[in-house]
């Protein structure tokens, strides 16, 4: 079975409603917003010509008709947190907004075109956003889940109008349409790991000072951090790996002071053909990750 199979349920817009209308598969889901019914389209131009006119109340009213999809998880029909969850679907959303009409329909295309991991990208029903599907492992834990895509936000954070609400798994993805829909039957996995900045968690375990450090210490940290850049070159992966490898040389600089750690960070970075295009933000993000990880001092084991 082929991940255009993938079973979603989809529901009403009705907050108290939990319990889903029925199901569909992830090709059916793609399909109604390439190919909407009449009624949907019509539905769409009622609830764009009562925004114009300012008419909220009719706004509201029309809205209640559309329908939404949980795309990463499946739920018990309960509730809608995530201790309704029952089990997850391998797709994770990525939610765009606020951006110029015309620039929406560069990006969309920029997304689907340069990274493999998408399996679909459409825009919005405002024509000012793009949504995008990504094919990931499928997950056993809400925490699981969260790594995959904070992994992904690490080279997803700087796009502008990037909506980071879509880290919540049970979040509703409302109907749309674009017959211009992007979607490929060949989606790699996306399996980058990562965390969020506020969940690194400040030590309060106060390691002893160092006095007398072992030059064969820093020579092998150095040579440590060298390998775990140099798969950035080979992973083609820029910011997860520069993220994760500067935390780590943080947290090692009670063996190299913190100037001579980020000119050596910096070394690498210049070093790294993948990262020569975007030198500067780079930096400013190895600069970040090593006052970040010198809060939480780290052991060197040979």
């Amino acid at each position: 079975m082929g991940y255009l199979d993938t079973k979603l349920q989809y529901f009403p817009n009705d907050i108290k409603q939990t319990r889903p209308l029925g199901e569909l598969t992830l090709y059916q889901w793609l399909y109604s917003i390439k190919h909407p019914k009449e009624s949907v389209m019509q539905l769409f131009k009622d609830i764009e010509q009562a925004s114009a006119v300012g008419d909220l109340k009719t706004k509201a009213k029309l809205k209640k008709s559309l329908y939404y999809v949980v795309p990463s998880t499946f739920s018990d029909g309960q509730g809608r947190s995530y201790s309704n969850i029952e089990n997850f679907t391998g797709l994770l959303v990525i939610d765009v907004d606020g951006l110029e009409v015309e620039y929406a329909k560069e990006f969309k295309e920029y997304l689907f075109y340069t990274y493999p991991f998408f399996i679909a990208v459409y825009l919005s029903p405002s024509r000012k956003g793009v949504k995008g599907l990504v094919r990931i492992p499928i997950c056993k834990t809400v925490e699981e889940y969260k790594g995959y895509y904070n992994g992904l936000m690490s080279i997803m954070q700087e796009y502008k109008g990037m909506d980071f609400a879509t880290g919540n798994c049970v979040l509703a993805h409302f109907i749309t349409y674009d017959h211009s829909l992007l979607y490929r039957l060949d989606a790699v996995e996306w399996k980058g790991i990562g965390m969020r900045i506020d969940e690194f968690k400040v030590s309060n375990e106060t390691l002893e000072e160092l006095t007398d450090i072992d030059p064969k210490d820093v020579e092998g940290i150095k040579l440590m951090l060298q390998r775990m850049m140099a798969k950035i070159d080979v992973e083609q992966q820029g910011h997860l790996i520069l993220r994760n490898t500067s935390l780590i040389a943080g947290g090692l600089t009670r063996y190299i002071p913190m100037d001579e750690m980020q000119e050596y960070m910096f070394e690498l970075i210049d070093n790294s053909s993948y990262l020569q295009k975007g030198l500067h933000g780079y930096r400013k993000t190895c600069m970040q990750m090593l006052k970040l990880g010198a809060t939480n001092q780290i052991e060197y084991e040979r």
